[in-house]
Protein backbone atom coordinates (compact mmCIF):
# COMPACT_ATOMS: atom_id res chain seq x y z
CA UNK A 1 0.00 0.00 0.00
CA UNK A 2 2.79 2.55 0.86
CA UNK A 3 4.46 1.91 -2.63
CA UNK A 4 1.11 2.49 -4.08
CA UNK A 5 0.22 5.85 -1.98
CA UNK A 6 3.92 7.15 -2.95
CA UNK A 7 3.57 6.42 -6.92
CA UNK A 8 0.30 8.11 -6.90
CA UNK A 9 1.80 11.58 -5.10
CA UNK A 10 4.21 11.15 -7.62
CA UNK A 11 1.93 11.27 -10.49
CA UNK A 12 -0.10 13.90 -8.54
CA UNK A 13 3.17 16.47 -8.52
CA UNK A 14 3.92 15.80 -11.99
CA UNK A 15 0.29 16.60 -13.03
CA UNK A 16 0.36 20.12 -10.83
CA UNK A 17 4.21 21.35 -12.34
CA UNK A 18 2.57 20.40 -15.89
CA UNK A 19 -0.65 22.25 -15.09
CA UNK A 20 1.82 25.23 -13.60
CA UNK A 21 3.88 25.36 -16.64
CA UNK A 22 1.08 25.35 -18.80
CA UNK A 23 -0.13 28.35 -16.99
CA UNK A 24 2.88 30.50 -16.53
CA UNK A 25 3.32 29.34 -20.62
CA UNK A 26 0.44 30.84 -21.22
CA UNK A 27 0.72 34.13 -18.98
CA UNK A 28 3.68 34.45 -20.91
CA UNK A 29 2.06 34.49 -24.21
CA UNK A 30 -0.70 36.77 -22.96
CA UNK A 31 1.94 39.24 -21.43
CA UNK A 32 3.91 39.51 -25.04
CA UNK A 33 0.53 39.77 -26.80
CA UNK A 34 -0.57 42.88 -24.07
CA UNK A 35 3.33 44.10 -24.22
CA UNK A 36 3.12 43.92 -28.30
CA UNK A 37 -0.58 45.91 -28.11
CA UNK A 38 1.82 48.62 -26.41
CA UNK A 39 4.76 48.82 -29.16
CA UNK A 40 1.64 48.86 -31.81
CA UNK A 41 -0.20 51.95 -30.11
CA UNK A 42 3.42 53.56 -29.57
CA UNK A 43 3.92 52.97 -33.26
CA UNK A 44 0.72 54.50 -34.41
CA UNK A 45 1.49 57.08 -32.08
CA UNK A 46 4.89 58.26 -33.76
CA UNK A 47 3.60 57.53 -37.08
CA UNK A 48 0.95 60.21 -36.42
CA UNK A 49 3.18 63.10 -34.63
CA UNK A 50 5.53 62.62 -37.56
CA UNK A 51 2.44 63.40 -40.59
CA UNK A 52 2.73 66.35 -38.24
CA UNK A 53 6.30 66.97 -38.53
CA UNK A 54 6.48 66.53 -34.02
CA UNK A 55 9.72 65.34 -34.22
CA UNK A 56 9.99 65.56 -30.79
CA UNK A 57 6.59 63.24 -30.32
CA UNK A 58 7.88 60.73 -32.63
CA UNK A 59 11.13 60.18 -31.01
CA UNK A 60 9.78 60.05 -27.50
CA UNK A 61 7.79 57.12 -28.54
CA UNK A 62 9.46 55.51 -30.69
CA UNK A 63 12.37 54.78 -27.72
CA UNK A 64 9.96 53.52 -26.22
CA UNK A 65 8.65 51.03 -28.61
CA UNK A 66 12.29 49.56 -29.29
CA UNK A 67 12.93 49.47 -25.33
CA UNK A 68 9.31 47.03 -25.10
CA UNK A 69 10.28 45.54 -28.45
CA UNK A 70 13.69 43.91 -27.07
CA UNK A 71 12.73 41.63 -24.21
CA UNK A 72 10.23 40.08 -26.10
CA UNK A 73 12.43 40.15 -29.77
CA UNK A 74 9.57 42.06 -31.13
CA UNK A 75 11.06 42.66 -34.68
CA UNK A 76 8.98 45.06 -36.21
CA UNK A 77 9.02 47.60 -33.40
CA UNK A 78 12.62 47.25 -33.05
CA UNK A 79 12.70 47.91 -36.80
CA UNK A 80 10.64 50.49 -36.92
CA UNK A 81 11.34 52.09 -33.24
CA UNK A 82 15.03 52.46 -35.07
CA UNK A 83 13.50 53.80 -38.37
CA UNK A 84 11.73 56.57 -36.53
CA UNK A 85 15.03 57.56 -34.01
CA UNK A 86 17.16 57.62 -37.14
CA UNK A 87 14.37 59.68 -39.11
CA UNK A 88 14.51 62.12 -36.29
CA UNK A 89 17.69 62.39 -35.75
CA UNK A 90 18.13 62.98 -39.73
CA UNK A 91 16.34 66.33 -39.95
CA UNK A 92 18.23 67.82 -36.65
CA UNK A 93 21.03 66.79 -38.93
CA UNK A 94 22.51 64.00 -36.99
CA UNK A 95 23.33 62.54 -39.70
CA UNK A 96 26.33 60.09 -37.98
CA UNK A 97 23.75 59.30 -35.39
CA UNK A 98 21.22 58.42 -38.04
CA UNK A 99 23.31 56.04 -39.95
CA UNK A 100 23.57 54.21 -36.58
CA UNK A 101 20.24 53.50 -35.72
CA UNK A 102 19.60 52.98 -39.62
CA UNK A 103 22.26 50.11 -39.10
CA UNK A 104 20.07 48.53 -35.69
CA UNK A 105 17.26 48.07 -38.02
CA UNK A 106 19.00 46.73 -40.55
CA UNK A 107 20.39 43.94 -38.89
CA UNK A 108 16.69 42.08 -38.63
CA UNK A 109 17.29 40.98 -42.44
CA UNK A 110 15.02 38.37 -42.35
CA UNK A 111 11.81 40.47 -41.06
CA UNK A 112 12.74 43.13 -43.56
CA UNK A 113 12.87 41.19 -46.88
CA UNK A 114 9.30 40.08 -45.87
CA UNK A 115 8.43 43.43 -45.24
CA UNK A 116 9.89 45.48 -48.24
CA UNK A 117 8.25 48.49 -47.61
CA UNK A 118 9.90 48.76 -44.45
CA UNK A 119 13.41 47.96 -46.35
CA UNK A 120 12.97 50.64 -48.95
CA UNK A 121 12.43 53.63 -46.17
CA UNK A 122 15.58 52.58 -44.22
CA UNK A 123 17.00 52.76 -47.98
CA UNK A 124 15.45 55.90 -49.03
CA UNK A 125 16.33 57.29 -45.37
CA UNK A 126 20.29 56.53 -45.80
CA UNK A 127 19.96 57.76 -49.29
CA UNK A 128 18.48 61.25 -48.21
CA UNK A 129 21.54 61.66 -45.38
CA UNK A 130 24.10 61.71 -47.94
CA UNK A 131 22.06 63.67 -49.81
CA UNK A 132 21.43 66.27 -47.27
CA UNK A 133 25.55 65.97 -46.50
CA UNK A 134 26.54 66.86 -49.79
CA UNK A 135 27.37 63.43 -51.30
CA UNK A 136 25.68 63.36 -54.07
CA UNK A 137 27.29 60.23 -55.61
CA UNK A 138 26.61 58.42 -53.46
CA UNK A 139 22.88 59.68 -52.88
CA UNK A 140 22.48 58.96 -56.25
CA UNK A 141 23.38 55.24 -56.03
CA UNK A 142 21.59 54.96 -52.48
CA UNK A 143 18.11 56.52 -54.41
CA UNK A 144 18.87 53.71 -57.47
CA UNK A 145 18.95 51.16 -54.49
CA UNK A 146 15.74 52.14 -52.69
CA UNK A 147 14.25 52.64 -56.30
CA UNK A 148 14.94 49.02 -56.72
CA UNK A 149 13.44 47.66 -53.84
CA UNK A 150 10.12 49.12 -54.93
CA UNK A 151 10.03 47.44 -58.14
CA UNK A 152 10.06 44.33 -56.04
CA UNK A 153 7.04 45.18 -54.10
CA UNK A 154 3.16 44.56 -54.94
CA UNK A 155 1.21 47.05 -56.52
CA UNK A 156 -0.56 49.39 -53.90
CA UNK A 157 -1.07 52.75 -52.07
CA UNK A 158 2.17 52.35 -50.20
CA UNK A 159 4.15 51.50 -53.67
CA UNK A 160 2.66 54.53 -55.02
CA UNK A 161 3.40 56.74 -51.83
CA UNK A 162 6.93 55.31 -51.97
CA UNK A 163 7.20 56.27 -55.51
CA UNK A 164 6.35 59.70 -55.32
CA UNK A 165 8.09 60.95 -52.49
CA UNK A 166 11.24 59.48 -54.40
CA UNK A 167 10.79 61.41 -57.41
CA UNK A 168 10.17 64.27 -54.75
CA UNK A 169 13.51 63.77 -52.89
CA UNK A 170 15.25 63.22 -57.10
CA UNK A 171 13.37 66.68 -57.72
CA UNK A 172 15.39 68.50 -54.71
CA UNK A 173 18.81 66.60 -55.41
CA UNK A 174 18.66 68.09 -58.92
CA UNK A 175 17.22 71.55 -57.95
CA UNK A 176 20.22 71.67 -55.87
CA UNK A 177 22.97 70.82 -58.47
CA UNK A 178 21.28 73.73 -60.81
CA UNK A 179 19.84 71.10 -62.93
CA UNK A 180 15.67 72.61 -63.37
CA UNK A 181 14.93 70.44 -66.64
CA UNK A 182 15.80 67.29 -65.09
CA UNK A 183 14.63 68.21 -61.70
CA UNK A 184 11.14 69.61 -63.12
CA UNK A 185 10.78 65.99 -64.94
CA UNK A 186 11.04 64.00 -61.70
CA UNK A 187 8.23 66.93 -60.51
CA UNK A 188 5.76 66.01 -62.96
CA UNK A 189 6.17 62.62 -62.50
CA UNK A 190 5.10 63.30 -58.52
CA UNK A 191 2.22 65.43 -59.82
CA UNK A 192 1.19 62.48 -61.88
CA UNK A 193 1.14 60.42 -59.01
CA UNK A 194 -1.05 62.20 -56.45
CA UNK A 195 -3.06 63.48 -58.88
CA UNK A 196 -4.62 59.86 -59.60
CA UNK A 197 -8.43 60.07 -57.91
CA UNK A 198 -7.42 55.85 -56.74
CA UNK A 199 -4.19 57.91 -54.93
CA UNK A 200 -6.07 57.50 -51.58
CA UNK A 201 -4.51 56.41 -48.28
CA UNK A 202 -2.98 57.57 -45.02
CA UNK A 203 -0.66 60.86 -45.13
CA UNK A 204 -1.83 61.17 -49.07
CA UNK A 205 -3.25 64.23 -48.29
CA UNK A 206 -0.28 65.91 -47.28
CA UNK A 207 1.68 64.46 -50.14
CA UNK A 208 -0.93 66.49 -52.21
CA UNK A 209 0.33 69.60 -49.79
CA UNK A 210 4.19 68.63 -49.93
CA UNK A 211 3.93 68.50 -53.96
CA UNK A 212 2.36 72.27 -53.81
CA UNK A 213 5.47 73.69 -51.98
CA UNK A 214 7.90 71.99 -54.26
CA UNK A 215 5.68 73.36 -57.72
CA UNK A 216 5.79 76.58 -55.48
CA UNK A 217 9.67 76.68 -55.12
CA UNK A 218 10.21 76.03 -58.47
CA UNK A 219 8.26 78.78 -60.27
CA UNK A 220 9.89 80.86 -57.51
CA UNK A 221 13.38 79.74 -58.09
CA UNK A 222 12.27 80.31 -62.33
CA UNK A 223 10.56 83.97 -61.46
CA UNK A 224 7.41 82.54 -62.72
CA UNK A 225 5.90 84.89 -59.45
CA UNK A 226 1.97 84.47 -59.59
CA UNK A 227 2.41 80.89 -60.10
CA UNK A 228 4.78 80.49 -57.10
CA UNK A 229 2.13 82.14 -54.67
CA UNK A 230 -0.51 80.15 -55.93
CA UNK A 231 0.77 77.14 -54.87
CA UNK A 232 2.08 78.53 -51.68
CA UNK A 233 -1.49 79.56 -50.97
CA UNK A 234 -3.03 76.10 -52.06
CA UNK A 235 -0.79 74.52 -49.55
CA UNK A 236 -1.92 76.83 -46.82
CA UNK A 237 -5.74 76.49 -47.37
CA UNK A 238 -5.47 72.88 -47.92
CA UNK A 239 -3.54 72.28 -44.41
CA UNK A 240 -6.08 72.33 -41.64
CA UNK A 241 -3.95 71.51 -38.83
CA UNK A 242 -2.43 74.57 -37.63
CA UNK A 243 0.78 72.72 -36.31
CA UNK A 244 1.74 71.05 -39.34
CA UNK A 245 5.21 71.80 -40.26
CA UNK A 246 5.00 71.92 -43.85
CA UNK A 247 3.26 75.74 -43.13
CA UNK A 248 6.62 76.73 -42.64
CA UNK A 249 7.49 76.38 -46.02
CA UNK A 250 4.45 77.49 -47.42
CA UNK A 251 5.45 80.94 -45.37
CA UNK A 252 8.72 81.45 -46.16
CA UNK A 253 7.62 81.15 -49.77
CA UNK A 254 5.15 83.63 -49.85
CA UNK A 255 7.76 85.80 -47.75
CA UNK A 256 10.28 85.61 -50.79
CA UNK A 257 7.26 85.99 -53.63
CA UNK A 258 6.44 89.21 -51.98
CA UNK A 259 10.23 89.99 -51.22
CA UNK A 260 10.69 89.68 -55.47
CA UNK A 261 7.92 92.14 -55.64
CA UNK A 262 8.63 94.53 -53.63
CA UNK A 263 5.90 94.15 -51.51
CA UNK A 264 8.64 94.34 -47.99
CA UNK A 265 6.02 94.82 -45.06
CA UNK A 266 4.12 91.48 -46.61
CA UNK A 267 7.77 89.76 -47.18
CA UNK A 268 9.10 90.27 -43.23
CA UNK A 269 5.63 89.10 -41.98
CA UNK A 270 5.38 86.16 -43.49
CA UNK A 271 9.35 84.95 -42.94
CA UNK A 272 8.17 85.99 -39.23
CA UNK A 273 5.56 83.33 -39.37
CA UNK A 274 7.79 81.06 -40.67
CA UNK A 275 10.78 81.33 -37.87
CA UNK A 276 8.20 81.39 -35.36
CA UNK A 277 7.00 77.68 -36.63
CA UNK A 278 10.57 76.57 -37.26
CA UNK A 279 11.40 77.41 -33.79
CA UNK A 280 8.50 75.08 -32.25
CA UNK A 281 10.47 72.25 -33.50
CA UNK A 282 14.24 73.36 -33.48
CA UNK A 283 14.97 72.48 -37.35
CA UNK A 284 18.35 74.89 -36.99
CA UNK A 285 18.94 74.70 -41.00
CA UNK A 286 15.74 76.19 -41.77
CA UNK A 287 15.93 79.06 -39.18
CA UNK A 288 19.19 79.63 -40.94
CA UNK A 289 17.59 80.40 -44.02
CA UNK A 290 14.75 82.70 -42.59
CA UNK A 291 17.36 84.85 -40.64
CA UNK A 292 19.65 85.46 -43.41
CA UNK A 293 16.03 86.21 -45.32
CA UNK A 294 14.71 88.91 -42.40
CA UNK A 295 18.51 90.24 -42.49
CA UNK A 296 18.10 91.17 -46.00
CA UNK A 297 14.33 92.28 -45.46
CA UNK A 298 15.79 94.90 -43.06
CA UNK A 299 18.88 95.54 -45.30
CA UNK A 300 16.15 96.55 -47.99
CA UNK A 301 13.40 98.56 -45.72
CA UNK A 302 16.82 100.66 -44.13
CA UNK A 303 15.80 99.47 -40.57
CA UNK A 304 19.82 98.86 -39.40
CA UNK A 305 18.99 97.69 -35.76
CA UNK A 306 16.58 95.03 -36.84
CA UNK A 307 18.89 94.22 -39.35
CA UNK A 308 21.79 94.02 -37.25
CA UNK A 309 19.67 92.02 -34.84
CA UNK A 310 19.00 88.80 -37.49
CA UNK A 311 22.28 89.39 -38.77
CA UNK A 312 23.96 88.25 -35.15
CA UNK A 313 21.30 85.69 -34.91
CA UNK A 314 22.52 84.14 -38.91
CA UNK A 315 25.82 84.22 -38.53
CA UNK A 316 25.75 82.88 -35.06
CA UNK A 317 23.72 80.29 -36.24
CA UNK A 318 25.34 79.43 -39.73
CA UNK A 319 28.84 79.27 -38.19
CA UNK A 320 27.88 76.79 -35.76
CA UNK A 321 26.17 74.74 -38.52
CA UNK A 322 28.57 74.77 -40.24
CA UNK A 323 31.15 73.17 -38.31
CA UNK A 324 28.71 70.40 -36.99
CA UNK A 325 27.83 69.80 -40.92
CA UNK A 326 31.87 69.68 -41.68
CA UNK A 327 32.00 67.31 -38.77
CA UNK A 328 29.49 65.38 -39.52
CA UNK A 329 30.47 65.00 -43.24
CA UNK A 330 34.19 64.38 -42.52
CA UNK A 331 33.20 61.27 -40.59
CA UNK A 332 30.34 59.90 -42.96
CA UNK A 333 33.23 60.46 -45.66
CA UNK A 334 35.55 58.42 -43.59
CA UNK A 335 33.64 55.69 -43.63
CA UNK A 336 32.35 55.88 -47.20
CA UNK A 337 36.18 55.62 -48.19
CA UNK A 338 36.78 52.56 -46.47
CA UNK A 339 34.47 50.61 -49.20
CA UNK A 340 36.66 50.56 -52.47
CA UNK A 341 33.24 50.70 -54.57
CA UNK A 342 32.51 53.92 -53.01
CA UNK A 343 35.86 55.31 -53.61
CA UNK A 344 35.58 54.67 -56.98
CA UNK A 345 32.11 56.29 -57.46
CA UNK A 346 33.46 59.67 -55.02
CA UNK A 347 36.43 59.72 -57.58
CA UNK A 348 34.38 60.67 -60.55
CA UNK A 349 32.75 63.50 -58.97
CA UNK A 350 34.43 66.78 -59.36
CA UNK A 351 33.82 68.09 -55.75
CA UNK A 352 36.01 64.84 -54.21
CA UNK A 353 38.35 65.28 -57.26
CA UNK A 354 38.74 68.52 -55.84
CA UNK A 355 39.26 67.67 -52.13
CA UNK A 356 42.05 65.28 -53.94
CA UNK A 357 43.30 67.46 -55.13
CA UNK A 358 44.15 69.68 -52.49
CA UNK A 359 45.40 66.67 -50.78
CA UNK A 360 47.87 66.34 -53.19
CA UNK A 361 49.13 69.81 -52.96
CA UNK A 362 48.85 69.18 -48.98
CA UNK A 363 51.57 66.26 -49.60
CA UNK A 364 53.71 68.11 -52.06
CA UNK A 365 53.94 70.86 -48.84
CA UNK A 366 55.82 68.37 -46.87
CA UNK A 367 57.74 66.99 -49.62
CA UNK A 368 58.90 70.23 -50.51
CA UNK A 369 60.28 71.18 -46.57
CA UNK A 370 61.63 67.74 -46.81
CA UNK A 371 63.20 68.26 -49.73
CA UNK A 372 64.89 71.55 -48.18
CA UNK A 373 66.29 70.01 -45.54
CA UNK A 374 68.02 66.87 -47.17
CA UNK A 375 68.68 68.39 -51.07
CA UNK A 376 70.04 71.55 -50.67
CA UNK A 377 70.61 71.70 -54.79
CA UNK A 378 66.91 71.62 -54.71
CA UNK A 379 66.04 74.84 -53.34
CA UNK A 380 65.12 77.10 -57.01
CA UNK A 381 62.67 73.73 -57.30
CA UNK A 382 61.68 73.99 -53.89
CA UNK A 383 60.58 77.70 -54.41
CA UNK A 384 58.91 77.61 -57.35
CA UNK A 385 56.83 74.63 -56.26
CA UNK A 386 56.23 77.18 -53.20
CA UNK A 387 54.89 80.02 -55.31
CA UNK A 388 52.96 77.53 -57.34
CA UNK A 389 51.07 76.36 -53.62
CA UNK A 390 50.52 79.66 -52.99
CA UNK A 391 48.14 80.01 -55.95
CA UNK A 392 45.75 77.28 -54.10
CA UNK A 393 44.60 77.57 -50.83
CA UNK A 394 46.97 77.21 -48.65
CA UNK A 395 48.67 80.33 -47.64
CA UNK A 396 47.36 83.01 -45.31
CA UNK A 397 46.60 85.70 -48.68
CA UNK A 398 44.43 83.41 -49.73
CA UNK A 399 43.01 83.13 -46.75
CA UNK A 400 42.88 86.84 -46.62
CA UNK A 401 41.27 87.33 -50.23
CA UNK A 402 38.53 84.74 -48.84
CA UNK A 403 37.82 86.94 -45.37
CA UNK A 404 37.67 90.04 -47.55
CA UNK A 405 35.00 88.56 -49.84
CA UNK A 406 32.99 86.80 -46.95
CA UNK A 407 33.05 90.66 -45.94
CA UNK A 408 31.77 92.04 -48.80
CA UNK A 409 35.01 94.49 -48.28
CA UNK A 410 35.46 97.11 -50.82
CA UNK A 411 39.08 96.30 -51.70
CA UNK A 412 38.28 92.45 -52.25
CA UNK A 413 38.83 93.37 -55.98
CA UNK A 414 41.82 95.44 -55.60
CA UNK A 415 43.67 93.06 -53.34
CA UNK A 416 42.49 89.95 -55.22
CA UNK A 417 44.58 91.64 -58.83
CA UNK A 418 47.72 92.06 -56.66
CA UNK A 419 47.75 88.44 -55.74
CA UNK A 420 46.15 87.38 -59.17
CA UNK A 421 47.83 89.31 -61.49
CA UNK A 422 48.03 86.35 -64.22
CA UNK A 423 43.98 85.74 -64.21
CA UNK A 424 43.43 89.43 -64.09
CA UNK A 425 45.36 90.46 -66.71
CA UNK A 426 44.02 88.12 -68.96
CA UNK A 427 40.72 89.01 -67.79
CA UNK A 428 41.04 92.12 -68.81
CA UNK A 429 42.90 91.54 -72.07
CA UNK A 430 39.90 89.39 -73.11
CA UNK A 431 36.95 91.18 -71.84
CA UNK A 432 37.92 94.92 -71.06
CA UNK A 433 34.04 95.75 -71.19
CA UNK A 434 33.35 94.03 -67.68
CA UNK A 435 32.33 96.57 -65.09
CA UNK A 436 34.03 96.66 -61.93
CA UNK A 437 30.60 94.63 -60.30
CA UNK A 438 31.07 91.92 -62.78
CA UNK A 439 34.88 91.72 -62.03
CA UNK A 440 34.11 91.35 -58.42
CA UNK A 441 31.57 88.40 -59.19
CA UNK A 442 34.16 87.09 -61.58
CA UNK A 443 36.82 86.87 -58.90
CA UNK A 444 34.45 85.16 -56.26
CA UNK A 445 33.39 82.11 -59.17
CA UNK A 446 37.31 82.05 -59.34
CA UNK A 447 37.63 81.54 -55.86
CA UNK A 448 35.32 78.42 -56.41
CA UNK A 449 32.61 80.47 -54.33
CA UNK A 450 29.30 78.37 -54.32
CA UNK A 451 25.97 80.27 -55.78
CA UNK A 452 24.92 80.02 -52.21
CA UNK A 453 27.61 81.05 -50.25
CA UNK A 454 28.12 84.11 -52.98
CA UNK A 455 24.14 84.60 -51.93
CA UNK A 456 25.11 84.90 -48.94
CA UNK A 457 27.71 87.08 -48.77
CA UNK A 458 25.48 89.68 -51.07
CA UNK A 459 22.81 89.52 -48.94
CA UNK A 460 20.44 88.67 -52.58
CA UNK A 461 18.16 85.32 -53.19
CA UNK A 462 20.10 82.37 -54.34
CA UNK A 463 18.08 82.69 -57.85
CA UNK A 464 19.72 85.93 -58.15
CA UNK A 465 22.98 84.84 -58.37
CA UNK A 466 22.07 81.88 -60.93
CA UNK A 467 20.43 85.10 -63.27
CA UNK A 468 23.53 86.97 -62.77
CA UNK A 469 25.72 83.84 -63.78
CA UNK A 470 23.42 83.87 -67.12
CA UNK A 471 24.18 87.83 -67.83
CA UNK A 472 27.42 87.19 -67.36
CA UNK A 473 28.06 84.12 -69.90
CA UNK A 474 26.14 86.55 -72.41
CA UNK A 475 28.48 89.65 -72.05
CA UNK A 476 31.35 86.84 -71.96
CA UNK A 477 30.27 85.67 -75.02
CA UNK A 478 30.25 82.00 -74.04
CA UNK A 479 28.01 79.13 -74.43
CA UNK A 480 25.09 78.53 -71.87
CA UNK A 481 26.16 75.70 -70.46
CA UNK A 482 30.22 76.55 -70.03
CA UNK A 483 31.07 76.24 -66.25
CA UNK A 484 32.24 79.47 -65.53
CA UNK A 485 34.65 78.71 -62.62
CA UNK A 486 36.31 75.96 -64.71
CA UNK A 487 36.77 78.99 -68.11
CA UNK A 488 38.14 80.93 -65.58
CA UNK A 489 40.98 78.41 -64.79
CA UNK A 490 41.82 78.65 -67.81
CA UNK A 491 43.39 81.98 -67.60
CA UNK A 492 45.23 81.28 -64.54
Amino acid sequence: MPSVFFKTMQINNLVLKLALIFLLFNYSLIAKGQNIEEVEVLLDKADSAYLKLNYEIVMENAVTAVEKSKPIGYEKGIVKGNYFIALCLSYLGEFEKSFMYIERAEKHSEYLNEHLIDKYYLQYLRAENYDFSDLIPIAKKEYKNASNILEKMEEGFEKEQAFFLLNIALYSLHSYRQEPDLAYEFLKKARKIVQDKKYKGKGSHLDRSLLSIHLGDYFRDNSNLDSAQYYYQETIHTIKDSSNYYLTYAYNGLGDVNDSLGNYKKAISFQKMAIQKAKSTNIQPDLETYYRSLTHLYKKTGNSIKEKEYLTLYSELADSLSFAHNKEKDIILSTLLENKDNKMILLKDSKFKTIILFSCILLIVLLSFLGYFYFQKQKIKQKTRESQILQYKVNDAFQEIINLAKDNSPIFLSRFEEVYPEFTQNLYTKHSNLTSSERVFSAMIFLNFSSKDIAQITFIEHRSVQTKKSRLRKKLNIDPGTNLYQYFKTFS
